[in-house]
């Protein structure tokens, strides 16, 4: 029974250090020296061959166990030509590719067609040229794809409907030409299709995209789309009236409001003038009354300082309503 026990424990203890211990598949190393043997660049990469390349390789990530490469990131290094066949074909672990801003050539490389693994994709910033691939179903796990700012040409194919996990297309500065297909992807958060030879009507499925992922083309756009970020639809309503109509503009209101005080001010003139004339004959009329200090004569007076032309004050105003108050009470007593 003990030397049982001793027999798994050391077996256990075996597994253990031969998971920690874990080497990269020699396939993934030897794909990677091909690669960049055969590959000329003007940046030195420093991998040394009798180093680890998990954690000393510039550019290159592992698995968590360092078994397999998921991710090589390569920009800017200077590659320049095209990218050696059946090399990058052979890292079948590969989720993650970074070759933008480099000068690479020729067509779409054909070795991506292996890596069925692919999630994200940046080959923007090359040389490469001729037609997109005609299949994408091959990339079923793809979210993102910068191909922007080469010279693909052709068409855009539709099978990149297939792609049903994308969330970012960028074909943008291409000689991409033809008619945009219908593309229906349900995660689609981000697209640029600027700066190509596109043509004919904008897709339904693509009308909630800014009108700016799609300037320097030759798209017909059924409707202005409003910028911003996609799934909120701008609906475009040709008969619906504006939001201030029925309402006056603000000249128009400015030119009523000076009508209504003109016409006020002159009614008021008018006021003034009948009543100033009704004040003046009850004041001649009421200058001729006898005081019990002596009979005066008024008329003049008040012709003088309250209805001729020296009355230019509120004074003039105060004194008239004081005089005309005692003549009416004076007239009230002797009437009485």
């Amino acid at each position: 029974m003990e030397g049982l026990c001793t027999i798994l424990l050391i077996s256990l203890v075996g597994l253990a250090l031969t998971q920690g211990n874990a080497v990269l598949d020699d396939g993934d190393k030897q794909a990677l020296l091909d690669f960049v043997n055969s590959f000329p660049h003007s940046r030195d990469l420093d991998w040394d061959v009798n180093s680890a390349v998990c954690n000393n390789w510039t550019g290159v990530t592992c698995s968590q166990d360092e078994s397999r490469v998921l991710s090589l990131r390569l920009p800017g290094v200077g590659f320049h030509g095209r990218i050696p066949a059946n090399t990058l074909s052979r890292l079948t672990a590969l989720q993650i590719l970074s070759l933008r801003s480099n000068g690479i050539t020729g067509p779409f490389p054909s070795d991506l067609y292996d890596l069925k693994n692919l999630t994200y994709l940046y080959l923007q910033f090359n040389k490469f040229s001729g037609p997109l691939p005609a299949n994408f179903s091959v990339w079923k796990n793809l979210t993102i794809v910068n191909l922007s700012n080469n010279g693909f040409n052709g068409s855009i194919p539709k099978g990149i409907s297939n792609l049903t996990l994308l969330s970012t297309l960028n074909l943008a500065n291409n000689s991409l030409s033809g008619v945009i297909p219908d593309l229906h992807l349900p995660n689609l958060q981000q697209l640029n299709l600027s700066n190509n030879n596109l043509t004919g009507i904008l897709p339904k499925s693509l009308q909630s995209f800014p009108k700016s992922v799609f300037s320097g083309n030759s798209i017909s756009l059924p409707y202005s789309p409003i910028p911003g970020p996609p799934g909120v639809l701008s609906f475009h309503q040709p008969n619906s009236k504006p939001k201030n109509a029925g309402r006056l503009s603000e000249s128009a209101l400015l030119g009523i409001i000076i009508a209504g005080c003109v016409l006020g001010v002159i009614g008021l003139a008018f006021l003034l003038l009948v009543w100033c004339l009704r004040r003046r004959d009850n004041l001649r009329y009421a200058s001729n009354v006898q005081f019990d200090h002596g009979e005066v004569e008024i008329s003049v007076w008040i012709e003088k300082y309250c209805l001729g032309t020296e009355m230019q004050s509120d004074i003039g105003m105060h004194i008239l309503a004081f005089l005309l108050h005692l003549i009416r009470r004076r007239v009230s007593d002797q009437t009485a």
